[in-house]
């Protein structure tokens, strides 16, 4: 009777045991399926992040501002100039439902804004996106703009983008500077470095020469080296058909590498303190590219006066020529123009054809 009394306790702990441990199971599944449906916001410093997961709604308050800046200075050791600057990070409300009734275009735009998270590790890719955004909001009807109802997301995202590239520049410009400063004697080795600050500087906005300390001085600096270089010959490319062929030149890059070439037979102007009579033809659907350090005048010496050159910078900015007639009973004449920044150029023609004699860029 005793074994059997000992055995009926033994069976039913062993029940109840199974059975704690059943429902330990069952809570745990609960639990994750909850957190897996659930929408979740975030403290950042520019708000809350809303995560719209699906299913039920439970929410979680995190102060991630101490974790973004650990998170941007973690990735400042790691990748380029760019990615070490520090700034707030900007996050869309990505719970937003369009209302009812709203066109596709609508319901379409407002999605596409959810998705412009702007951070100091990513905000150089997200500029298309940002565009793209703005582009497509600005062909709705004025009924359908007021229906974006997340619209101040895509104002907010593009200032945020804005700030970061900034901030960016003036990092980019410091070390540059810190870099000049240790210069003991310029040679035409420092060009580049000294016509980019100066491109850099006659540039940066009010807002953002605010931010470097002693700007005027700099600038100043950086001015006198310009005007020193500039004095030994050392702020110009050129190409001069008497001098060196399309396949020599190195800064002015002809897409075609063989173009037909001649020569006047007469010597009726100079250029660059030289009488020049060799040209090159160049026609329309070639193109002429350089990347130039320096910002300043640009002057394409050449025959035919009833052909446009176009000079168009890699950012869209199209310069405007002027033509200029040479004193000469001949078609010869130049075509002028004043670039405002250093970057990559292009220059082609409108229709037809022209002959270049020379091809200058001077500070």
């Amino acid at each position: 009777m005793k074994k059997f009394v000992l055995l009926l306790i033994s069976l039913t702990m062993l029940i109840s045991v199974f059975l704690v441990s059943a429902c330990g199971k069952t809570d745990e599944g609960g639990t994750s399926a909850n957190a897996s449906s659930s929408s979740i916001e975030e403290s950042s410093s520019s708000g809350k992040i809303s995560r719209n997961l699906g299913g039920t709604s439970a929410s979680a308050e995190t102060d991630l501002s101490t974790d973004i800046s650990e998170t941007s200075t973690q990735i400042g050791t790691s990748q380029s100039t760019e990615g070490q600057i520090s700034g707030d990070s900007f996050y869309p409300s990505t719970n937003v439902t369009a209302p009812d009734g709203v066109s596709s275009n609508v319901a379409l735009l407002i999605m596409q804004i959810t998705s412009l998270e702007i951070t100091p590790s990513n905000y150089l890719y997200m500029e298309l996106s940002i565009k793209d955004a703005e582009d497509f909001y600005n062909t709705l009807t004025p009924s359908e703009k007021e229906q974006v109802i997340n619209y101040n997301d895509l104002v907010s995202a593009r200032n945020a983008y804005n700030k970061l590239v900034s901030q960016a520049t003036i990092k980019a410009f410091l070390e540059d500077y810190e870099t000049f400063d240790k210069v003991t004697s310029l040679d035409k080795s420092h060009v580049a470095l000294v016509a980019g600050l100066k491109s850099t500087a006659n540039t940066l906005t009010s807002a953002q020469t605010a931010e470097i300390a002693d700007f005027a001085s700099k600038k100043s600096k950086i001015e006198s080296a310009y005007e020193s270089l500039k004095s030994q010959g050392f702020m110009q490319f050129t190409f001069i058909a008497d001098d060196q062929s399309v396949a020599q030149s190195t800064f002015f890059i002809f897409s075609n590498s063989s173009p037909e070439t001649g020569s006047t037979g007469q010597d009726k102007f100079t250029v660059d303190g030289k009488y020049v009579s060799n040209t090159v033809r160049f026609n329309f659907g070639e193109t002429i590219t350089f990347n130039s350090s320096i910002s300043g005048n640009l002057k394409i010496y050449c025959s035919n006066n009833d052909r446009t050159v176009t000079c168009t910078h890699d950012d869209g900015t199209a310069i405007v020529e002027t033509k200029v007639m040479l004193p000469d009973a001949d078609d010869n004449n130049y075509r002028e123009f004043n670039l405002p920044k250093a970057g990559n150029y292009t220059l082609s023609l409108n229709e037809g054809e022209i002959f270049i004699y020379a091809i200058i860029l001077t500070a």
